[in-house]
C-alpha cells in the first residue's frame, strides 16, 4: 500500500517482536493514530490481499512477450527477481508515459508512472527522481501489476495491446 508521507504502515507479527519494541510501537499508535479511517482501509485491504489463493510468478511471461513484440525499445528498470511475482517494472523507450497509460487505461488495464502522475502533476515522480533517473527517462518508465495470475492467452492479449499503443505512440 503505497501512501502520501507522513503515513504509513508497519506490518509484522506484533507477538514475536520484543517487549521494548512493542511497547514502543504501542505508545507510538496511541500518539499519532490521527487517522483512524486510514489504518482500518489498510487493515481491510491486507485482508482481501491475505484471502486470495498465492499469485504465481507470470511476470517474467508477460516481460518476455514484450520483448518479443518490441525488442530493444523495452526494458526493465527494476529486475524481475526483485520485484513482486505480479508485477513489472518496465522502461519503453523514445515515449511519454502518460499517453501511453491513458491509452491502455480504455482497454482496461491499469499502470502507473509515479505518484505524481497518480495525482495528475506534470513533473515525473520524486522516486523515480531520487533513484538517479534523468526526467526523459522518468517520463518513458511505468509499472504493471495485477491481481491474479496471468495465464498463456491473457500474457498475449496484455502485451500485444502494450506493443500496439506504444507503437501507436512512436508515430507522433
Amino acid at each position: 500500500i503505497g501512501l502520501l508521507r507522513p503515513s504509513g504502515f508497519l506490518l509484522s507479527n506484533f507477538q514475536t517482536l520484543s517487549p521494548i519494541t512493542q511497547k514502543l510501537l504501542e505508545e507510538f499508535s496511541q500518539l499519532y493514530l490521527l487517522r483512524p479511517q486510514l489504518y482500518k482501509a489498510a487493515h481491510l485491504a491486507l485482508q482481501d490481499m491475505l484471502s486470495l489463493p498465492p499469485i504465481d510468478i507470470s511476470h517474467d511471461m508477460l516481460y518476455h512477450a514484450l520483448k518479443e513484440l518490441l525488442g530493444e525499445d523495452v526494458s526493465l528498470f527494476a529486475p524481475l527477481d526483485s520485484t513482486l511475482p505480479n508485477a513489472v517494472a518496465l522502461r519503453l523507450r523514445h515515449i511519454k508515459a502518460r499517453p501511453l497509460l491513458q491509452s491502455l487505461s480504455i482497454e482496461g488495464i491499469a499502470c502507473i508512472n509515479g505518484q505524481d502522475c497518480l495525482f495528475g502533476n506534470a513533473k515525473p515522480s520524486f522516486v523515480l527522481s531520487s533513484m538517479g533517473y534523468a526526467e526523459a527517462e522518468c517520463r518513458e518508465l511505468i509499472s504493471i501489476s495485477y491481481d491474479h495470475t496471468l495465464t498463456l492467452p491473457l500474457v498475449g492479449k496484455v502485451s500485444k495491446s502494450i506493443s500496439r499503443a506504444y507503437k501507436q505512440l512512436r508515430q507522433f
